[in-house]
């Protein structure tokens, strides 16, 4: 809250993962906090669901919204992290707008999600991160190919060391950018047509977290500072996949 203020009329929190937060968010701020959607029990936790159409379809029989808590207001919408981006794009956002908020301001308490998990968690591809994707879209529009395919070259590079000497270069798609830059590039991916609500996104900061929770290491998703070396690895190696499969084939201008 120190380092983003925002006005709002109420805190909400995405249930049941965004909940501390938002009660945390509103004892900082002095904003209420409201119930604003009330969970199916029944429906598990979409996440870790294996395809897109699974998660957007439960997250539609998971959570109903409460009218009287959002229609006409500023609303904070708290949820632990934003990965893909998908199920608040076809699902979330849209089934608030429908309410008529004057503002959603999502918040995420977790940093930017930039860079593959390989430690037991479906996130190995990069193509599927929303500011990865806001990160290349950026790169496009200014132009920046050359970096991108001197990333792909270093990668390559990277594959030819051995795995103790390693490094992740997949940062150096990032350093041109600021956290807002690529927020303000995720909201415009993320706003379903027609939706005309205004909407702002807050991500919780690196410093922020470890202040947070100051004995926990495990940043390399949104840090790409790996523990091991099959981790610089497997980073490097999801860059090339991508640059190969995808990137070479896409639109750059």
């Amino acid at each position: 809250w120190k380092e983003h203020p925002v006005e709002a009329d109420i805190v909400v929190g995405v249930p049941d993962s965004g909940i501390d937060a938002a009660l945390g968010l509103s004892h900082a701020s002095g904003i209420p906090y409201g119930v604003g959607f009330i969970k199916n029990r029944y429906v598990g936790r979409t996440f870790i669901q294996p395809s897109q159409s699974q998660r957007t379809n439960s997250v539609k029989i998971k959570l109903n919204v409460i009218k009287e808590a959002v229609r006409g207001k500023r609303v904070i919408l708290v949820d632990d992290s934003i990965v893909r981006g998908t199920t608040l794009k076809e699902s979330i956002i849209k089934i608030l707008d429908r309410l008529h908020p004057r503002k959603i301001v999502i918040v995420s308490s977790s940093p930017q999600i930039r860079y593959p998990d390989y430690y037991g968690i479906d996130m190995a591809r990069l193509e599927e991160f929303i500011a990865f994707r806001a990160c290349i879209e950026l790169l496009k529009e200014r132009g920046m190919h050359e970096l991108t395919d001197d990333v792909y070259r270093r990668c390559k590079e990277e594959m030819l060391k051995p795995k103790a000497e390693m490094t992740c270069r997949v940062k150096e798609l990032y350093q041109p950018f600021t956290v807002d830059e690529l927020n303000r590039k995720m909201v415009e991916m993320l706003r379903p047509e027609g939706v005309t609500t205004p909407i702002e996104l807050v991500y919780q900061s690196i410093e922020g977290l470890h202040t947070a929770i100051p004995n926990h290491k495990g940043d390399w998703y949104f840090t790409g500072n790996f523990p091991t070396p099959g981790g610089m690895k497997l980073v490097n190696q999801a860059f090339i996949n991508y640059y190969e499969k995808i990137y070479q084939y896409s639109t750059k201008f």
